[in-house]
């Protein structure tokens, strides 16, 4: 008679949990898959960031030494026009003076190139670290959503 009354509630416990189980798969398909996007998510980001830097260091240099080629080239059409002068004249004095300032932006610039691309790809790499704590916070929240369901 204890086995008569004890059996409906096991039966019907047995019940409850295939019930839950049930409910639950699509629940646990919904967070694999998500848990899958953000891991591609985040190897996606890590190979473009690489990629990403490179070109952008590559162009950065390109217009700052379009700029400084220029530069050079004033530099020396300078040199030439003194060469042909009086070097105590004026006029020489005056060119000599534009060149000495000219080499010094140049000197500048290119000091001042290697600091910007120097604080550019820090700030970009922070920001890609931040991207990449997000992504991780949530890939770990889905992890543990997913431990919890699979431990039902």
């Amino acid at each position: 008679m204890l086995e008569r009354l004890q059996r409906p509630f096991f039966e019907n416990n047995e019940f409850k949990e295939k019930r839950t189980e049930q409910e639950d798969a699509p629940k646990i398909h919904q967070l694999k898959m998500e848990i899958k996007t953000l891991e591609d998510k985040l190897r996606e980001k890590k190979r473009n960031s690489d990629q990403i830097d490179s070109s952008f260091i590559q162009r950065e240099r390109d217009r700052h030494s379009k700029t400084a080629s220029l530069t050079f080239r004033e530099i020396q059409n300078i040199r030439e026009k003194v060469r042909g002068l009086n070097p105590d004249s004026d006029d020489a004095q005056k060119l000599v003076n534009k060149r000495t300032e000219l080499e010094h932006r140049l000197t500048e610039e290119t000091a001042g190139r290697d600091r910007t691309l120097t604080d550019l790809n820090r700030y970009r790499r922070d920001e890609q670290r931040k991207q990449e704590s997000f992504l991780m916070t949530d890939l770990i929240e889905k992890r543990k959503k997913l431990a919890e369901l699979q431990a039902k």
